[in-house]
């Protein structure tokens, strides 16, 4: 499974490298050229003509991959949850996997309500996987490590989401 996720991430970023000409330079401007995305930095694409159809096809292609990585995170989730089912795999095989599909759609999120809607998802499954851990830590049927984690793992979706609550209320709507 470990050797699929590489291969999985190898691939969409060898597509990116790929999509990329040589002759064109991708910059940041600085708060002088305020325009596009209203935090004081603007992206531009310069190089041989036809400059934002290049963005749009590269971000379009980006979208694609994304979705394709969610529709395969989904089956994945879906197989380890028929497992777990039938008591052929642990909740500890599960909740990861729920937890990538949940990150996939993060990354797909078009708004600051939908991250949010995620991001709560995504606290709630790593709460699951920490308590489920912390039972397994204290039956020693798994290392203190293994609980931690689940624990910082749960700690960073917290984070992750106060940011996200943070940034959204405090935008004018």
């Amino acid at each position: 499974m470990l050797l699929r996720k590489l291969a999985i991430t190898g691939m969409v970023l060898g597509l990116v490298v790929i999509g990329l000409r040589t002759n064109e330079l991708i910059y940041r401007t600085d708060a002088a050229q305020k325009t596009d995305n209203g935090e004081g930095q603007e992206t531009k694409v310069v190089g041989s003509g036809g400059d934002s159809v290049l963005g749009q096809r590269a971000e379009s292609k980006v979208r694609r991959l994304q979705e394709e990585r969610l529709s395969i995170l989904k089956e994945i989730a879906a197989e380890k949850e028929s497992l777990y089912r039938t008591g052929r795999t642990t909740a500890n095989e599960l909740l990861p996997a729920k937890s990538a599909v949940l990150r996939a759609e993060l990354e797909l999120c078009g708004s600051d309500q939908a991250r949010i809607v995620v991001l709560e998802k995504l606290v709630t499954n790593a709460k699951e996987l920490e308590e489920f851990n912390e039972t397994l830590f204290h039956a020693a049927r798994v290392p203190r490590s293994e609980f931690l984690t689940a624990k910082a793992n749960r700690l960073q979706a917290e984070i992750d989401l106060e940011r996200v609550k943070a940034g959204s209320m405090a935008k004018p709507k």
